[in-house]
């Protein structure tokens, strides 16, 4: 499958540490979402086999496409991650390069690579060689909104044979501050040959349907707001707006429960 197949036109669950685990992603799913991304797992903690990161890469039969996001900077490293990620199951394989938070950056992962246009394409590379399936890029503006970096990422990636690219229009240092500034989404869309996905202040159906008119981005990708509105998805497939009642909210609430029940277990360890 392309990576356009995967993404086009589809609004995609964007990969959220502590927040798309495996059963809110079995929720979304049941809501209509088609593509998924997993919890970002640090690349070398995979390929050594540590009970920490392992069960990130694990799919559930019912999600329809599931990509698994990786931190790393080493392309050995990652390469041999993301044989391992497709081994367990994922349709596809994203490299981030957009983690703000300082445990990421400080190792060299994450939101540090976006200074770092050679090693991005090094990863890409090794990643391409090591599996058949997608390589994709998520990343931000730049370290910081004064030197943006975004374009120069890009392209390094797609020369080295990246198959789509996720642009979070705010910078590292933005956080997430600011507006995210979807100009730059149209300006990355024009740029490239590949697919293009934008992220960032998409709050419903509406929002999602003018930003892909707007920029000409392949797709768009939901974050904290599904988090909060998980049938966000089933709205954007269906083309409507959904009114839920407190009843039926709550009713959402406990599927969530009965899912985390099920993955976790239900003894004191689970529920913690």
């Amino acid at each position: 499958m392309t990576a356009q197949e995967l993404f086009g036109g589809r609004l995609v669950m964007a990969p959220m540490t502590r927040g798309t685990d495996l059963p809110f992603r079995r929720l979304v799913t049941e809501m209509g979402a088609a593509v998924c991304l997993g919890e970002m797992a640090y690349a070398h903690k995979v390929v050594r086999e540590e009970r920490s990161e392992l069960p990130l890469l694990r799919r559930h039969p019912s999600e329809k496409y599931f990509g698994a996001q990786l931190a790393g900077k080493k392309p050995e490293v990652m390469a041999e991650a993301a044989r391992i990620a497709e081994q367990a199951g994922a349709d596809f394989v994203d490299v981030n390069l957009g983690c703000p938070i300082e445990e990421t950056v400080r190792r060299g992962f994450g939101a540090a690579l976006l200074r770092r246009a050679t090693r991005v394409a090094a990863i890409v590379s090794e990643m391409k060689r090591a599996v058949p399936i997608p390589v994709t890029i998520k990343l931000r503006l730049g370290w910081s909104s004064e030197k943006p970096t975004f374009i120069k990422i890009a392209r390094a990636a797609v020369e080295a044979g990246v198959d789509a690219v996720t642009l979070h229009p705010r910078s590292r240092a933005q956080r997430y501050r600011r507006p995210a500034e979807w100009s730059a989404v149209r300006q990355l869309a024009e740029e490239l040959s590949v697919p293009v996905i934008g992220n960032g202040d998409v709050f419903d159906r509406h929002d999602a349907a003018r930003r892909t008119e707007e920029t000409g981005c392949a797709a768009v990708m939901v974050g904290r707001w599904a988090l909060a509105k998980p049938w966000i998805f089933r709205e954007a497939a269906e083309r409507s707006d959904l009114t839920l009642g407190p009843e039926v909210r709550v009713e959402v609430l406990r599927r969530y429960v009965e899912l985390c029940r099920e993955h976790f277990g239900d003894d004191e360890r689970g529920r913690v």
